[in-house]
C-alpha cells in the first residue's frame, strides 16, 4: 500500500472540494482505496478544531461531524501522535511552525511523503514532498 501523510491545508481542502490542490496532491487523493492510504495527524484534527473555534475556517455542520466524515472516507486514516514523531520534529529546526513540525515528524517515522504545499517544509531534503 502507498502511503502519504497530508498536511493540515491539503486535507482541509481536499474535504472542501477545493481546487487549490497540487496536480499530484490532487491524484493521491483521487486514488485512495485499496492501494493507497492519506494519514492525517491527530496534530492536524487539533489544528482544525482551534481554527474552528477561532472562527478562521467555516465547518458548516461543525467540528464533530467532519471528522465523523473525513473518518469514512475511504483511503483515510488518522494517524496517532508517538514519541517518534517529537523526536523527528525535534531534529526539523528550519521548519518554525509547531504544528508543520510534528506532521512532518509523523511523515518521517512512516516513511511517507508528505502532501502539502509549504514551501519551507519542500526546502528541506529530509522531508520527500507531493504536491
Amino acid at each position: 500500500m502507498k502511503r502519504y501523510v497530508a498536511d493540515t491545508h491539503a486535507i482541509l481542502w481536499y474535504a472542501s472540494g477545493s481546487r487549490k490542490l497540487g496536480p499530484a496532491a490532487a491524484r493521491v487523493f483521487e486514488g485512495m482505496g485499496a492501494t493507497t492510504e492519506v494519514c492525517v495527524s491527530s496534530i492536524s484534527l487539533w489544528e482544525i478544531a482551534l481554527l474552528y473555534e477561532l472562527g478562521r475556517i467555516e465547518l458548516p455542520r461543525g467540528y464533530a461531524a467532519w471528522c465523523d466524515a473525513l473518518e469514512r472516507q475511504p483511503g483515510i486514516r488518522i494517524e496517532p501522535l508517538f514519541a517518534d514523531d517529537v523526536d523527528a520534529a525535534r531534529a526539523l529546526g528550519t521548519v518554525a511552525d509547531p504544528y508543520d513540525r510534528l506532521i512532518a515528524g509523523t511523515a518521517l517515522r512512516l516513511g511517507a511523503p508528505l502532501l502539502s504545499r509549504d514551501l519551507r517544509l519542500r526546502k528541506d531534503r529530509r522531508i520527500r514532498v507531493v504536491w
